[in-house]
């Protein structure tokens, strides 16, 4: 069952960046998260664990009273250990992400927005010029109130070696008490992050507690020399969390994270996008941390 909706999903988490809960982050923020998934168990036989590493920059520029370029820039970084396998189809995965966009304030409730989102995915020594994506999202987003803003949208992403993909989104921000706020859209998650929804409640003045569910997916360019020369390989999970957010200072804040990877799914196409593997793998455990700076 899920993995037959994150094969809806099928393409990289990255690529939606763009569709904040509640529209772009004012002035400057930047984020450094680290994860580990403990080993997972393969239906085919082995099991590996990974590591992740992911720093983000976000930037906001007034262009006019009523024009704003929002830009992220994104690298993630994931080492895989295998064992119990005849090879190991990959080690560790790169992803880098660039998604400039416009957003235009129609008035105090509207605004609306679009832009193009490229970047690449490859493991060592992939050749990188084969590893590139791109495409656009477009998307409004509705502010009722200070406490509810919902949107929706739409991307449109190329993929590796596969069909391009055009999935609808949606986003909201709602701070529904006055302690407990939902959002929906793109969410970080300690070295990672994917398209879910989150709530948090304010537990003491620098203190707050959440739990969410995200789609996440990393689709990447294989080595060149590698047991899959010039192949791809694709791995889908949904990881389900707690978390816990301290506001260090004006600005500053630190996240841990802990719960439970569910619906893993492992794939290995050739280097013409024909499946030649594909392999469910069982639950394992999640632990993060996630250090946000603003100015």
């Amino acid at each position: 069952m899920i993995a037959s909706a994150l094969a809806v999903l099928a393409q990289n988490a990255s690529d939606y960046e763009g569709f904040r809960p509640g529209g772009p982050v004012d002035h400057f923020r930047f984020s450094l998260g680290g994860g580990y998934r403990s080993d997972a168990d393969i239906d085919s036989g082995g099991k590996f664990n990974e590591s992740e590493l992911r720093a983000v920059g976000t930037g906001l520029w007034g262009l006019s009273d009523q024009l704003k370029l929002a830009t992220t820039l994104s690298y993630q970084f994931s080492h895989y250990d295998f064992s119990g396998v005849a090879v190991s189809p990959w080690d560790d995965v790169h992803v880098v992400r660039a998604t400039p966009l416009l957003y235009y304030i129609l008035d105090e409730h509207w605004r609306v927005y679009g832009g193009p989102s490229f970047g690449f995915s490859a493991a060592d020594g992939a050749d990188w010029s084969q590893a590139f994506t791109g495409g656009g999202l477009a998307g409004f987003s509705y502010r009722f109130n200070q406490t509810l803003t919902l949107g929706a949208g739409l991307g449109v992403f190329s993929q590796i070696e596969d069909h391009a993909r055009v999935l609808p989104i949606a986003t909201a921000n709602w701070q529904f008490s006055e302690q407990w706020n939902l959002r929906v859209g793109f969410l970080p998650l300690a070295g990672g992050g994917g398209l879910g929804a989150e709530v948090t409640y304010d537990l003491a003045k620098d203190w707050k507690i959440g739990a969410g569910v995200q789609f996440e997916q990393k689709r990447f360019r294989l080595d060149q020399n590698g047991p899959y020369p010039d192949g791809v390989g694709q791995d889908r999970r949904v990881p389900i969390y707690a978390k816990v957010t301290w506001e260090l200072a004006p600005g500053a804040a630190l996240e841990g994270v802990a719960g439970v990877v569910v619906g893993g799914q492992l794939q290995i196409d050739d280097s013409n996008g024909n499946q030649i593997f594909e392999s469910n793998y069982k639950p394992s455990a999640l632990v993060g941390l996630r250090a946000v700076y603003r100015f």
